[in-house]
């Protein structure tokens, strides 16, 4: 009994286009991570903003206080008292004061770190939208390739490798435009320092 001879035919273009599959999955996979690391860097600096103004509304608080007992001690200071009062009072405001222009140059550095960080949050939360939007053209290309292995039709490929390409251009353009954005680069939320909490304010 003679065997029938099995012929395996292959598909140059069926495997061209299991490579692009392939290679669109790892582009993919780069850009998915770039929209993490964008909104992490998004949250954590929204985070220490609202905490730096926090605190910068904290000392102001503390110094309007001081304002007020300084007031105080002005109008008490012009009625009758002992000169031992008078020198205590004297002490008092000058402790007062001291520690108010103390608040005043605290305050000035609290309120850029905070106004900078907003910032930052600001552009990262524009780089996560981008990533993300370029994400979507490429699920959208991989799905249209995938759909030409299917029925081999290559216009669904053409459309699909036109997408991957305005993907990565708006990726690309994401990455390049927002790093340089007004000089400012995203803080690393492993190497900055947290601003004070407010509750720690002297």
């Amino acid at each position: 009994m003679s065997e029938i001879p099995h012929h395996h035919v292959e598909n140059p273009e069926q495997k061209k286009i299991g490579l692009i599959i392939a290679v669109l999955a790892v582009v993919l996979a780069v850009i998915g991570s770039m929209a993490k690391d964008a909104a992490n860097q998004m949250i954590v600096n929204e985070v220490k903003s609202s905490n730096g103004f926090a605190w910068y509304q904290s000392k102001r608080m503390r110094s309007y206080m001081n304002e007020m007992e300084l007031d105080r001690i002005g109008t008490q200071e012009s009625g009758s008292v002992t000169d031992q009062q008078r020198e205590l009072l004297t002490k008092q405001k000058s402790k007062l004061t001291a520690k108010n222009a103390e608040y005043k140059a605290e305050n000035e550095d609290i309120l850029k770190k905070a106004e900078n960080q907003q910032s930052v949050a600001a552009i990262a939360a524009h780089r996560h939208h981008g990533f993300e939007q370029a994400e979507v053209f490429l699920h959208i290309a991989v799905v249209l390739c995938s759909v030409t292995l299917l029925t081999d039709r290559k216009v669904f490929s053409q459309v699909g490798v036109a997408l991957a390409v305005a993907g990565v251009i708006m990726a690309a353009y994401t990455y390049f435009h927002h790093e340089h954005a007004e000089g400012a680069k995203p803080e690393n939320p492993a190497n900055s320092q947290p601003l004070q909490p407010a509750g720690k304010a002297h």
